[in-house]
């Protein structure tokens, strides 16, 4: 389920398994996205959200508000187990910091990452990533809940 955030232009996602684009569009509300995908037997899984359509002026404080455009993830269900826990301990996203700002930010001593452990909240563009291996049970039992 994903949730968007925004005062204008909408944020866009791109959902893939292992590069096979299953689901893209803007995120006007928020969406639950289903989709079924056929995976290779014993092999390891890469699900992928790309999230775009940030621009510059996305981040900006308007008669005192502050006015941004994120996209959330709220929730992720595979073969009918909801892997909130597994999100937190074994997804990154890799963020495009928009140049001045990355910059600025450097400047001023932060340090911007490249692989944000566990993020859910994607407030630039860029990729989110999860890997795991089929068959997914198999998985959860012997490498998730050993």
């Amino acid at each position: 389920m994903l949730d968007p955030h925004y005062w204008y232009h909408p944020p866009g996602a791109e959902i893939a398994i292992n590069n096979t684009v299953v689901w893209d569009n803007f995120v006007t509300r928020r969406t639950t996205v289903r989709f079924q995908h056929t995976l290779t037997h014993g092999d390891t899984q890469s699900l992928t959200i790309q999230r775009y359509n940030k621009t510059d002026g996305q981040t900006t404080t308007l008669q005192g508000v502050k006015k941004d455009q994120l996209l959330t993830i709220q929730q992720i269900t595979i073969d009918g187990v909801d892997i909130q826990n597994i999100i937190y301990s074994r997804s990154w996203y890799e963020p495009e910091y928009p140049q001045p700002w990355a910059q600025q930010q450097q400047q001023l001593g932060n340090e911007l990452l490249h692989q944000v452990p566990a993020e859910t909240v994607l407030g630039h563009n860029g990729v989110w990533h999860l890997t795991f291996e089929s068959p997914f049970y198999r998985w959860l039992m012997d490498d998730v809940w050993a």
